[in-house]
């Protein structure tokens, strides 16, 4: 799968919704307790459109922002 062939990435998972909420507010709680910065990636596709990539079936804006939320550490440079 690759380059525009899946509508959105919850459509390739062998997961249900349910069940990756649940891991990703764990890993969340945990990244939290660890002191871990949160930091919102922006995805897009390789096709010549750009069109940004959808995470969920239906785009809603607060679990496509988890999605796109990366955990750093506040210990590594900015660069």
């Amino acid at each position: 799968m690759g380059a525009g062939r899946i509508e959105y990435l919850e459509a390739a998972l062998r997961v249900g919704p349910n069940k990756l909420e649940k891991a990703m507010d764990l890993f969340r709680r945990c990244a939290s307790g660890q002191g871990l910065l949160s930091c919102v990636s922006q995805y897009v596709s390789r096709t010549p459109d750009r069109r940004t990539l959808r995470f969920t079936a239906d785009g809603d804006p607060p679990i496509e922002q988890a999605y796109r939320t990366h955990r750093i550490s506040p210990a590594l440079p900015e660069a």
